[in-house]
């Protein structure tokens, strides 16, 4: 079996189950759906930077795309922004289902979104898009420094070369994932 083979196999969405879970979750009918990586602090290798997340949500906003943040209590907050804490993998799914783009660092919830079918761009740091990315994603790289995916123990807490974050994340910019963003946003539609 492929990577891209693998899929979820959710209910047709239909205008009921669509509605149900916007009413649910209070949400806009057309919304990106963001999730910033995992718990404060842990596999910062993997994650981008809370201030260019922050500043690409404010050029979001200003370009009247709806955000909603994903994920759970112990991460980061943004200001400005929805932020849905789901604790049921269904309605998660179906939320990634109903959003037209996800944004992401690489990482579970980005295998999830491409299981429903829903396309993300993901920011790739410390490990590898050839293994880890999907061809029907927009998979942002920056290969200034080798992928340090399991060559150390620590490798998604602590840099092998003694950076204090991911090079590749760090010269990834907000423009060129706004850029991948405004690009693929309205690709996605039920009507």
């Amino acid at each position: 079996m492929n990577k891209s083979d693998l899929k979820i196999p959710l209910t047709k969405i239909n205008e009921d189950i669509s509605y149900g879970y916007l009413k649910k979750y209070n949400l806009p009918k057309k919304y990106i759906t963001i999730h910033s990586g995992c718990d404060k602090g842990v596999g910062i290798m993997k994650l981008w930077s809370k201030e260019k997340w922050q500043e690409l949500i404010v050029l979001l906003r200003e370009r009247d795309i709806e955000v909603i943040q994903v994920g759970t209590s112990s991460e980061v907050d943004f200001e400005g922004i929805q932020k849905v804490e789901v604790s049921n993998f269904t309605d998660l799914a179906y939320i990634l289902k109903l959003s037209k783009l996800h944004v992401d660092n690489e990482g579970g919830l980005v295998h999830l979104a491409h299981a429903v079918e829903t396309k993300s761009v993901v920011l790739f740091g410390a490990t590898n898009p050839t293994l880890y990315g999907y061809s029907d994603n927009i998979n942002l790289y920056k290969n200034s420094c080798s992928t340090c995916w399991w060559k150390v123990s620590k490798w998604s807490s602590k840099c092998m070369k003694g950076n204090k974050s991911c090079i590749n994340l760090d010269e990834l910019t907000v423009l060129e994932v706004l850029t991948a963003i405004e690009k693929n946003y309205n690709e996605k539609d039920f009507n």
